[in-house]
């Protein structure tokens, strides 16, 4: 069922590999609000809550709820559906009687979830009808997925680790190869209901087109432009560790020689993965991921742009942008390429948040 919330203020972030953000703040002496019995409907980890900006929509679970009586308001706030994941283990349906350990102690490998010879794409969406399915169907989240992609990777998960499938999720986000993940809110077809659509990209979320914002001009739309040029994550050689969890040491590493060539000094980085990664193609495949972005200074742009007729359709999480720049004391001129990394807006507010990363590729 679909409420209409009339709001004092409202509030969304917009943005991929994760969940976003979504609050509201209503009059509970409102008597609108008061017909809606907002108790009930705002009900936490049961309910919903989506904004719509123009083309842009972002929401799902209601996880807190804030009641002001000497104010006389409530604020409701949400994430998007990646946050439900957060609170899901990746294993298939069990009975009540079902144990994830054998009488010895061992692992009931009955529970494990193996996939093979296939796209990571499909690894996910797998994954997450898995976990719709420990639900009667009528009460099932609605999620529509995209067709089937082709692929050569493999995961397997054991059921006694019990993984959470937002960590599994955000694993696949960072490895070599690894894919754009996202859950987008979007009207029913017959417009009784929301759905989201599960998006993969290959491998990343984007948009054809480039949204052009030109700072050279007179009344430029972007204000409060800030550049940070941040080294610490800067490495020519990156170490990955992993399996603890199988008393076998895991230790990979890549190796990038561009740096050098461009005289900076020795730099690396070492990091642990997950104790139940085990096995040494995918602790290869973090490092190559990680050394791909890091031998390079992290440069992220964040401004304020004036809210737009294609929000949401040409500018988005994700998507490619670019900012023209002339005469600055800093910036050299020209137009440079970047990334929308967040989008961040507010209903009391004609401006959106814009932040940006380097483009990899």
């Amino acid at each position: 069922m679909i409420l209409d919330v009339p709001f004092l203020e409202a509030s969304w972030t917009s943005e991929f590999n994760g969940a976003e953000d979504v609050s509201c703040t209503v009059d509970v002496n409102d008597r609108r609000i008061r017909r809606l019995g907002l108790a009930n409907a705002a009900s936490v980890a049961k309910s919903c809550l989506i904004i719509e900006d123009g083309n842009l929509c972002v929401g799902g679970p209601i996880w807190d709820v804030a009641y002001d009586r000497d104010r006389g308001t409530v604020q409701i706030t949400g994430k998007g559906l990646w946050s439900y994941f957060d609170h899901r283990a990746l294993l298939p349906v069990m009975g009540d009687g079902d144990r994830l350990t054998n009488p010895d102690g061992s692992a009931n490998t009955a529970f494990d979830t193996n996939i093979t010879g296939t796209s990571y794409e499909n690894i996910v969406k797998r994954w997450v009808m898995q976990a719709n399915l420990w639900m009667p169907e009528a009460s099932r989240i609605p999620i529509a997925y995209g067709s089937d992609i082709p692929g050569v990777f493999q995961r397997n998960i054991k059921g006694a680790e019990t993984k959470l499938i937002g960590d599994l999720m955000k694993d696949i986000t960072g490895v070599e190869q690894g894919i754009d993940i996202r859950f987008q809110p979007r009207r029913t077809t017959d417009g009784l209901g929301y759905e989201w659509l599960l998006s993969c990209g290959h491998p990343r979320l984007t948009s054809t087109s480039v949204k052009r914002w030109d700072m050279s001009v007179p009344k430029s739309p972007i204000t409060g432009l800030k550049v940070e040029v941040d080294g610490s994550d800067m490495a020519s050689q990156v170490w990955e560790t992993g399996g603890a969890s199988s008393d076998t040491a895991i230790i990979e590493r890549a190796i990038d020689g561009s740096m050098r060539a461009k005289g900076y000094p020795m730099l690396e980085r070492v990091e642990s993965l997950s104790t139940t990664v085990i096995d040494k193609d995918t602790a290869l495949k973090h490092a190559n991921e990680t050394i791909r972005t890091s031998t390079q200074p992290r440069q992220s742009w964040s401004f304020a742009v004036t809210r737009d007729a294609t929000l949401g359709s040409d500018w988005d999480a994700g998507y490619p942008c670019s900012i023209r720049t002339k005469h600055d004391p800093f910036i050299p001129d020209g137009w440079h390429d970047l990334r929308i990394m967040t989008l961040a807006g507010s209903s009391g507010e004609d401006k959106i948040t814009v932040k940006t990363g380097a483009v990899y590729g």
